[in-house]
This record gives structure tokens, C-alpha cells and sequence, in this order.
């Protein structure tokens, strides 16, 4: 499938969602709770940043059901403070 705005070519085949530690699990789950009317699915889990808090930058694909032939993959970046709360920061393209 090619996006002609960009020219990227996307897969065609089903992209796996990946199973996510259990800690970046909860904090993907409650920064995105809320987000209803685009259901993201975690596909690559990138990395952890350590610090005051805990960052982490996970791949997600916008779930197949809500935009059918729509690749949307997106580069999501999570919070969680020293508190435990967890705050999606923010959402960018993975490919621009």
C-alpha cells in the first residue's frame, strides 16, 4: 500500500503487535485510556529513559478495525513520574 502524499510504500502483510514488560504495559494502558476513537496496538517497544521518572517510546499501529487500509503508525512517548502516574507525552509519525 503506498501513501501518496509521502510516498512510503507500507507493508501489506499484518504487522505483529509485540507483548510489552509488564511495567510498560501498565503505564501504555493508563496513558491511553481515554483514547477511544483511534485504538493504537503496541508493535515495537524501543526503549526506556531513566530519570526523574521513567520515559518510553514504544511503535504502535492504529488497530486494523478503525481505518481499514489506513497504515498509521505511530511513535507514542510515556511518562511515568515519580507519583506512578502515567502521561502520554507525546504522539508522532513514524514516518513523515
Amino acid at each position: 500500500m503506498t501513501d501518496f502524499t509521502s510516498g512510503w510504500e507500507y507493508q501489506t502483510g499484518s504487522t505483529p503487535s509485540c507483548t510489552l514488560p509488564p511495567e510498560v504495559q501498565k503505564a501504555f494502558d493508563s496513558a491511553t485510556r481515554g483514547m477511544v476513537s483511534l485504538p493504537f496496538v503496541p508493535v515495537l517497544y524501543v526503549a526506556r529513559r531513566l530519570g526523574i521518572g521513567t520515559s518510553y517510546c514504544i511503535v504502535c499501529k492504529l488497530a486494523a478495525q478503525a481505518m481499514p487500509g489506513v497504515p498509521g503508525y505511530q511513535v507514542f512517548y510515556i511518562y511515568v513520574g515519580p507519583d506512578g502516574r502515567a502521561t502520554l507525552t507525546k504522539i508522532s509519525p513514524l514516518i513523515d
